[in-house]
Protein backbone atom coordinates (compact mmCIF):
# COMPACT_ATOMS: atom_id res chain seq x y z
CA UNK A 1 0.00 0.00 0.00
CA UNK A 2 1.20 3.33 -0.58
CA UNK A 3 0.82 4.94 2.68
CA UNK A 4 2.09 1.85 4.50
CA UNK A 5 5.04 3.99 5.18
CA UNK A 6 3.60 7.11 6.59
CA UNK A 7 0.24 6.33 8.31
CA UNK A 8 -0.33 3.98 10.74
CA UNK A 9 -3.09 0.86 9.40
CA UNK A 10 -6.59 0.71 10.64
CA UNK A 11 -7.79 -1.62 13.12
CA UNK A 12 -8.66 -5.24 11.42
CA UNK A 13 -12.09 -4.89 11.59
CA UNK A 14 -11.55 -2.11 9.09
CA UNK A 15 -9.51 -1.49 5.42
CA UNK A 16 -8.22 1.20 4.08
CA UNK A 17 -9.52 2.18 0.88
CA UNK A 18 -9.41 5.01 -1.34
CA UNK A 19 -11.35 7.78 -3.34
CA UNK A 20 -9.39 9.66 -6.00
CA UNK A 21 -11.83 12.98 -7.32
CA UNK A 22 -10.81 16.76 -8.20
CA UNK A 23 -9.88 18.93 -5.97
CA UNK A 24 -13.37 21.06 -5.50
CA UNK A 25 -15.02 17.85 -5.17
CA UNK A 26 -12.85 16.40 -2.38
CA UNK A 27 -13.09 19.68 -0.52
CA UNK A 28 -16.66 19.55 -0.46
CA UNK A 29 -16.46 16.02 1.33
CA UNK A 30 -14.33 16.47 3.82
CA UNK A 31 -15.81 19.92 4.89
CA UNK A 32 -19.14 18.76 4.74
CA UNK A 33 -18.57 14.99 6.16
CA UNK A 34 -19.83 13.05 3.31
CA UNK A 35 -19.46 11.56 -0.31
CA UNK A 36 -21.36 11.20 -3.20
CA UNK A 37 -23.30 8.10 -3.57
CA UNK A 38 -23.16 7.02 -7.54
CA UNK A 39 -26.29 5.80 -9.65
CA UNK A 40 -25.47 2.56 -11.63
CA UNK A 41 -27.01 3.83 -14.62
CA UNK A 42 -24.19 6.57 -14.23
CA UNK A 43 -21.37 5.03 -13.89
CA UNK A 44 -17.97 4.87 -16.57
CA UNK A 45 -18.66 1.14 -17.35
CA UNK A 46 -21.63 0.44 -19.18
CA UNK A 47 -21.92 -3.14 -18.81
CA UNK A 48 -22.28 -2.70 -15.06
CA UNK A 49 -24.88 -4.71 -13.56
CA UNK A 50 -24.98 -6.65 -17.32
CA UNK A 51 -22.13 -9.13 -16.58
CA UNK A 52 -24.70 -12.28 -17.68
CA UNK A 53 -24.60 -13.28 -20.89
CA UNK A 54 -28.02 -13.28 -23.24
CA UNK A 55 -29.39 -16.42 -25.40
CA UNK A 56 -31.34 -13.85 -26.84
CA UNK A 57 -32.86 -10.21 -26.37
CA UNK A 58 -35.83 -11.30 -24.50
CA UNK A 59 -33.56 -12.35 -22.39
CA UNK A 60 -30.93 -9.12 -22.48
CA UNK A 61 -34.24 -7.14 -22.35
CA UNK A 62 -35.51 -8.72 -18.89
CA UNK A 63 -32.00 -8.18 -17.43
CA UNK A 64 -32.12 -4.22 -18.17
CA UNK A 65 -35.25 -4.70 -16.09
CA UNK A 66 -33.81 -5.93 -13.55
CA UNK A 67 -30.56 -3.26 -13.80
CA UNK A 68 -32.94 -0.43 -14.18
CA UNK A 69 -35.45 -1.41 -11.05
CA UNK A 70 -32.24 -1.93 -9.02
CA UNK A 71 -30.80 1.46 -10.37
CA UNK A 72 -34.30 2.82 -8.82
CA UNK A 73 -33.42 1.82 -5.20
CA UNK A 74 -29.05 1.45 -5.07
CA UNK A 75 -26.76 3.59 -5.50
CA UNK A 76 -22.56 2.50 -4.98
CA UNK A 77 -19.43 4.19 -3.92
CA UNK A 78 -16.74 2.73 -5.42
CA UNK A 79 -13.42 2.85 -3.87
CA UNK A 80 -9.75 1.75 -5.03
CA UNK A 81 -7.12 -0.90 -2.92
CA UNK A 82 -4.32 1.88 -3.01
CA UNK A 83 -3.57 4.81 -4.77
CA UNK A 84 0.07 4.65 -6.37
CA UNK A 85 -1.09 3.75 -9.90
CA UNK A 86 -0.66 7.34 -12.39
CA UNK A 87 -3.65 5.74 -14.65
CA UNK A 88 -6.20 6.60 -11.62
CA UNK A 89 -4.96 9.96 -10.85
CA UNK A 90 -5.29 11.08 -14.74
CA UNK A 91 -8.79 9.28 -15.06
CA UNK A 92 -10.14 10.75 -11.99
CA UNK A 93 -8.02 12.61 -10.08
CA UNK A 94 -8.30 15.51 -12.57
CA UNK A 95 -4.87 14.78 -14.15
CA UNK A 96 -3.13 14.83 -10.51
CA UNK A 97 -4.47 17.57 -9.71
CA UNK A 98 -6.98 16.22 -7.37
CA UNK A 99 -7.08 14.82 -3.75
CA UNK A 100 -7.03 11.38 -2.83
CA UNK A 101 -9.13 10.45 0.14
CA UNK A 102 -8.82 7.25 1.88
CA UNK A 103 -10.69 5.93 4.30
CA UNK A 104 -11.01 3.15 6.66
CA UNK A 105 -14.55 0.99 5.74
CA UNK A 106 -15.68 -1.80 7.84
CA UNK A 107 -14.65 -5.02 5.93
CA UNK A 108 -18.21 -6.53 6.31
CA UNK A 109 -19.68 -4.13 3.82
CA UNK A 110 -17.05 -3.89 1.23
CA UNK A 111 -17.41 -5.77 -2.14
CA UNK A 112 -14.52 -6.92 -3.92
CA UNK A 113 -14.78 -6.78 -7.75
CA UNK A 114 -13.94 -9.33 -9.64
CA UNK A 115 -12.47 -9.08 -12.88
CA UNK A 116 -13.22 -11.95 -16.07
CA UNK A 117 -12.59 -11.83 -19.37
CA UNK A 118 -15.70 -13.25 -20.24
CA UNK A 119 -19.35 -13.24 -19.59
CA UNK A 120 -21.02 -15.16 -16.45
CA UNK A 121 -23.31 -17.77 -16.69
CA UNK A 122 -25.81 -17.32 -19.45
CA UNK A 123 -29.08 -15.52 -17.78
CA UNK A 124 -32.01 -17.75 -17.59
CA UNK A 125 -34.78 -14.88 -17.10
CA UNK A 126 -35.79 -16.06 -14.00
CA UNK A 127 -35.21 -13.53 -10.71
CA UNK A 128 -31.94 -13.67 -9.70
CA UNK A 129 -31.30 -15.32 -6.24
CA UNK A 130 -29.31 -13.23 -3.97
CA UNK A 131 -25.81 -15.46 -4.77
CA UNK A 132 -26.18 -14.19 -8.40
CA UNK A 133 -27.14 -10.73 -7.75
CA UNK A 134 -23.89 -9.99 -5.77
CA UNK A 135 -21.85 -11.97 -8.32
CA UNK A 136 -23.83 -9.17 -10.91
CA UNK A 137 -23.03 -6.33 -8.49
CA UNK A 138 -19.64 -7.30 -8.05
CA UNK A 139 -18.18 -8.58 -11.49
CA UNK A 140 -17.20 -6.00 -14.16
CA UNK A 141 -14.26 -6.87 -17.10
CA UNK A 142 -10.66 -7.42 -17.00
CA UNK A 143 -10.05 -4.24 -18.70
CA UNK A 144 -10.89 -2.43 -15.29
CA UNK A 145 -8.67 -4.37 -13.04
CA UNK A 146 -6.08 -1.55 -12.88
CA UNK A 147 -9.08 0.26 -10.74
CA UNK A 148 -8.63 -2.36 -8.04
CA UNK A 149 -11.87 -1.44 -7.26
CA UNK A 150 -13.81 -2.11 -3.63
CA UNK A 151 -17.12 -1.01 -3.85
CA UNK A 152 -20.16 -0.08 -1.01
CA UNK A 153 -23.90 -0.75 -2.40
CA UNK A 154 -25.47 1.81 -0.18
CA UNK A 155 -29.93 2.18 -0.27
CA UNK A 156 -30.85 5.22 -1.55
CA UNK A 157 -33.32 5.75 1.40
CA UNK A 158 -30.55 5.87 3.48
CA UNK A 159 -28.71 9.00 1.78
CA UNK A 160 -29.42 12.30 1.66
CA UNK A 161 -30.66 14.18 -0.93
CA UNK A 162 -29.41 17.46 -2.58
CA UNK A 163 -31.20 18.13 -5.66
CA UNK A 164 -30.21 15.20 -8.12
CA UNK A 165 -27.86 13.69 -5.95
CA UNK A 166 -27.71 11.08 -3.16
CA UNK A 167 -24.51 11.56 -0.71
CA UNK A 168 -23.75 9.26 2.46
CA UNK A 169 -22.19 10.77 5.36
CA UNK A 170 -19.16 9.59 7.40
CA UNK A 171 -20.02 7.26 10.28
CA UNK A 172 -18.22 5.09 12.37
CA UNK A 173 -18.11 2.96 9.08
CA UNK A 174 -16.96 4.97 6.57
CA UNK A 175 -14.07 7.03 8.77
CA UNK A 176 -12.01 9.39 7.12
CA UNK A 177 -7.98 8.35 7.54
CA UNK A 178 -6.04 10.49 4.32
CA UNK A 179 -5.95 13.30 2.49
CA UNK A 180 -3.36 13.21 -0.63
CA UNK A 181 -2.54 15.90 -3.09
CA UNK A 182 -2.21 15.22 -6.31
CA UNK A 183 1.61 15.69 -7.29
CA UNK A 184 0.15 18.30 -10.26
CA UNK A 185 -1.71 20.67 -7.67
CA UNK A 186 -0.52 23.95 -6.42
CA UNK A 187 -2.27 23.15 -3.21
CA UNK A 188 0.18 23.04 -0.17
CA UNK A 189 -0.17 20.21 2.38
CA UNK A 190 -0.29 23.09 5.21
CA UNK A 191 -2.78 24.78 3.81
CA UNK A 192 -5.38 21.64 3.08
CA UNK A 193 -3.98 20.36 6.49
CA UNK A 194 -5.37 23.57 8.47
CA UNK A 195 -8.50 22.89 6.81
CA UNK A 196 -8.57 19.45 7.89
CA UNK A 197 -8.00 19.93 11.37
CA UNK A 198 -10.92 22.24 11.79
CA UNK A 199 -13.07 19.11 10.95
CA UNK A 200 -11.50 16.24 12.06
CA UNK A 201 -9.55 15.54 15.65
CA UNK A 202 -5.46 15.93 15.18
CA UNK A 203 -4.17 12.86 14.33
CA UNK A 204 -7.18 11.00 13.08
CA UNK A 205 -6.37 12.28 9.65
CA UNK A 206 -2.99 12.18 8.08
CA UNK A 207 -2.75 15.10 5.12
CA UNK A 208 0.11 15.21 2.41
CA UNK A 209 1.60 15.63 -1.10
CA UNK A 210 1.71 12.96 -3.60
CA UNK A 211 4.82 12.84 -6.08
CA UNK A 212 6.07 10.74 -9.05
CA UNK A 213 8.42 7.92 -7.77
CA UNK A 214 12.19 8.47 -8.50
CA UNK A 215 12.55 4.70 -9.90
CA UNK A 216 9.08 3.02 -10.76
CA UNK A 217 5.97 4.50 -12.46
CA UNK A 218 4.38 4.83 -8.88
CA UNK A 219 2.90 7.95 -7.54
CA UNK A 220 4.44 8.27 -3.80
CA UNK A 221 4.53 10.24 -0.74
CA UNK A 222 6.30 13.66 -0.61
CA UNK A 223 8.15 12.69 2.39
CA UNK A 224 8.87 16.22 3.84
CA UNK A 225 4.97 17.08 3.44
CA UNK A 226 4.36 13.47 5.69
CA UNK A 227 3.21 15.51 9.32
CA UNK A 228 5.13 13.52 12.00
CA UNK A 229 2.58 11.86 14.56
CA UNK A 230 1.63 12.65 17.93
CA UNK A 231 2.31 9.38 20.00
CA UNK A 232 -0.92 8.54 22.09
CA UNK A 233 -1.35 5.21 23.65
CA UNK A 234 -3.76 4.18 21.17
CA UNK A 235 -1.19 5.52 18.00
CA UNK A 236 1.16 3.37 19.97
CA UNK A 237 -0.70 0.35 20.00
CA UNK A 238 -1.72 0.89 16.75
CA UNK A 239 2.22 0.74 15.41
CA UNK A 240 3.20 -1.86 17.73
CA UNK A 241 0.79 -4.17 15.54
CA UNK A 242 1.74 -2.82 12.32
CA UNK A 243 5.77 -3.03 13.07
CA UNK A 244 4.59 -7.06 14.19
CA UNK A 245 2.78 -7.51 10.98
CA UNK A 246 5.90 -5.94 8.95
CA UNK A 247 8.63 -8.41 11.22
CA UNK A 248 5.86 -11.60 10.81
CA UNK A 249 6.08 -10.75 7.10
CA UNK A 250 9.72 -10.60 6.74
CA UNK A 251 10.52 -13.59 8.52
CA UNK A 252 8.35 -15.53 6.48
CA UNK A 253 10.27 -13.92 3.15
CA UNK A 254 12.87 -15.24 4.91
CA UNK A 255 11.96 -18.69 5.40
CA UNK A 256 11.35 -19.09 1.88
Amino acid sequence: MGSAAVTVPPDKKYQRVYYITSAEHALSNIVFGRIKVARFSLLNDPFELLAPKFANSILRKSMSKFKREFDEMNGAVCFSGDWVDPVLWTHYGARHTGICLGFNLKRNILRKVKYVTERMTEFSGDSADQALEDAIIETKFASWKYENEHRILVPLENCTEEGRLHFLPFDNELQLAEVIIGAQSSLRSEELRRIVDRHYLRNNVTTFKAKLALKSFNIVPLEPSVPPVEITPLRLCQQASHLWRIDSLSESLISL
